[in-house]
């Protein structure tokens, strides 16, 4: 605030000196930093007279009382886990009571969503195993269509060699044929000319 009031102070001080009215505004100038700064100190006096009130109050308040004592006896408990000698009493008034049912209660809600979610981890686990058993036997169905697809095809290639080896039989005994009858026909030809 005080920056803002600085602000319009030096603005009013720019435009005095460039109207030519510097005295008057001067003057007024002064009036209102002393006017600014005493209201300042009375919010200042006002904020500390505030917290003075606000701090007797809650150090007079019964539940700061409580608040200590509990502090008392959570350090008391702290220090007797530490030496080994800690003995929980039995709750006695009707709000330890009610604390320690709470606390039980609570817990065993606690168990629960943990085995809760310990079923839902079980479950989804289970979802993703028969996913990924699904999709092996997916993948091993197609493998088996592959291998049989394969297979006809290998048996029609058998079939157009075995096919391709007769031929291949039949044109080597015509060609063994046809070479004897060669040879014959030349035998003749050669015992013609020779007659």
């Amino acid at each position: 605030m005080r920056s803002w009031v600085t602000v319009a102070l030096v603005a009013v001080g720019v435009c005095s000196t460039a109207c030519g009215e510097s005295s008057a505004l001067e003057e007024q100038l002064r009036v209102l930093s002393k006017q600014v700064t005493t209201l300042l100190d009375r919010r200042r006096e006002d904020l500390a007279s505030i917290e003075d009130n606000m701090r007797r109050k809650i150090l007079a308040s019964p539940e700061l009382g409580d608040v200590r004592e509990e502090i008392r006896k959570l350090r008391l408990e702290m220090e007797q886990i530490q030496s080994g000698s800690f003995h929980r009493q039995e709750p006695h008034t009707r709000q330890e009571k009610n604390d320690h049912l709470t606390v039980k209660w609570l817990s065993n809600a606690v168990a629960e969503l943990k085995t809760e979610l310990s079923e839902v981890q079980n479950t989804l686990n289970s979802t993703v195993i028969l996913q990924n058993h699904e999709q092996v036997d997916t993948e091993l169905s197609l493998l088996k269509s592959d291998v049989s697809n394969l297979n006809k095809e290998l048996e029609a290639v058998k079939k157009k060699n075995a096919k391709y080896e007769a031929d291949l039989l039949t044109v080597r005994d015509e060609l063994a044929s046809l070479k004897d009858h060669s040879r014959a026909t030349a035998v003749m030809c050669g015992k013609t000319k020779n007659q």
